[in-house]
């Protein structure tokens, strides 16, 4: 979100899992390395979830449709 690179180390079994995310929105979780003055610098990965393409998300009309029907 900072536009700065953050490096990330990572097991091997994860390797296939990254090769397919390139280029994709994912969230990465696992232990964060931080210089003293808290900029982020690296993350050791646990795991990647990956984030819905575009296409996949629902439209606008769909979501007032679902947030209607819990009225």
């Amino acid at each position: 979100m900072t536009n700065k690179s953050v490096k990330c180390y990572f097991e091997p079994n994860l390797l296939d899992n990254i090769k397919e995310y390139l280029e994709k929105r994912v969230s990465v979780s696992g232990i964060v390395t931080s210089r003293e003055d808290g900029e982020k610098i690296g993350i050791k990965v646990e795991s990647i979830d990956l984030f819905p393409q575009e296409k996949d998300l629902p439209t606008i009309e769909e979501m007032i449709g679902i947030l209607g029907e819990s009225k």
